[in-house]
């Protein structure tokens, strides 16, 4: 049995599946892909990687002599291919269960694990998926995934509330200090979905779906808790963090005693400056807002720093604080799509809310910290 295709095309999906790859795991085929070819495949190779938690599979196009379905060790096959010095590769399987890798003048023997040890991942059903534009989606998943806890006693935030209502797609994290909300409006009206999907699982599926130079992209549930995304031959598929996601519209503030308009990147830096001379422990930065202008002033034992900014502000003046890093993360996601930000408050222990002042699709909040 043989297999030829083109290194390049094969490096490619390599270095998006071998990220699914276990490095280390209870099943030693975990840190192998699986290599398949069938009649389904129409004249593809498909790779697959997966750790249990999440799977990655895409499709190189191929010249296979017969059905092949095999694994190889995932990080040694890698390390052969992104050096490989020939246009095209050859796969040449031995009785003996090992493979030949063969270029001009070069060979590689690598020795294969049953594909029958392989875990078998979900498959997308084409009647329940729904399409999605792609870079929009691609920015929700950065506008929340931030806001998820690190706490892995606190399973359910360190995951993405995904909801589905009618033609409404929302994203929404939190980590109990801050919370990041998406509405991404659809096309048409879908069947309602709510689940939590691990933050890692989003991370990923940002990187693949920016490789693709696609409009779209699919997404669909299975019934095993699990979701699915696919795309230009790429199906990313993850396990879903079991639980109810806390009703954070709860806590979201929806009317305000006082509002500030702000340069978004002039807010950022003047933060960004300011919370050098912050308290290592606290990293509080405090904000006094009067009329037409805002002081930002942080101070710690080695000294002090302070910076004025213009501003449109309505409401009474205010004194505020913040945990600065927790700020910055925040001014650093609106900084990169919206020049202007609105910052609505009621008082110095009440949540802030953040959004553009163009746009309901995207709020952040806030919680404040005492100096």
């Amino acid at each position: 049995m043989k297999i030829t295709c083109l290194t390049e095309n094969l490096k490619k999906t390599l270095q998006a599946v071998q990220r699914a790859v276990a490095s280390k795991g209870v099943l030693p085929v975990l840190s192998n892909v699986l290599f398949v070819t069938d009649e389904a495949s129409e004249g593809a190779l498909k790779i697959v990687g997966t750790d249990l938690e999440i799977g990655i599979e895409g499709l190189v196009e191929a010249n296979a002599s017969a059905s092949v379905r095999i694994t190889l060790p995932a990080r040694k096959l890698f390390e052969i291919v992104n050096k490989f010095p020939n246009d095209k590769i050859h796969f040449a399987f031995k009785e003996n269960g090992s493979v030949d890798l063969l270029g001009e003048k070069l060979s590689f023997n690598l020795n294969t694990l049953p594909a029958t040890d392989f875990p078998k991942l979900p498959q997308m059903n084409p009647e329940r998926r729904t399409e999605l534009g792609l870079q929009e989606f691609c920015q929700a998943i950065r506008q929340t995934t931030f806001a998820t806890a690190g706490d892995s006693a606190k399973t359910i935030l360190t995951g993405v509330s995904l909801s589905v209502k009618g033609n409404q797609l929302r994203l929404a994290a939190t980590d109990g200090y801050r919370l990041a909300v998406r509405n991404i409006p659809l096309p048409t009206e879908m069947n309602a979905v709510d689940v939590i999907i691990p933050r890692r699982t989003l991370i990923e599926l940002e990187r693949l779906l920016k490789q693709d130079a696609q409009e779209t992209f699919f997404m669909a549930t299975s019934e095993n808790s699990h979701i699915l995304f696919e795309s230009a031959g790429k199906v990313l598929t993850s396990r879903l963090i079991e639980g109810k996601y806390p009703d954070y519209n709860k806590i979201l503030p929806k009317q305000f005693e006082r509002k500030v308009w702000i340069d978004t990147r002039a807010f950022l830096e003047a933060v960004e400056r300011v919370a050098i001379m912050a308290s290592e422990q606290t990293h509080v930065v405090s904000f006094d807002i009067q009329p037409g202008e805002m002081t930002i002033s942080a101070g710690a034992e080695q000294g002090q720093a302070r910076e004025t900014l213009e501003i449109k502000c309505e409401g009474e003046p205010l004194s505020i604080s913040f945990n600065a890093n927790y700020l910055i993360d925040v001014l650093r996601i609106f900084a990169e799509d919206s020049p202007h930000l609105l910052l609505q408050m009621n008082s110095e222990i009440q949540p802030v809310v953040a959004k553009s002042p163009d746009s309901d699709d995207y709020v952040c909040m806030l919680m404040p910290i005492k100096p």
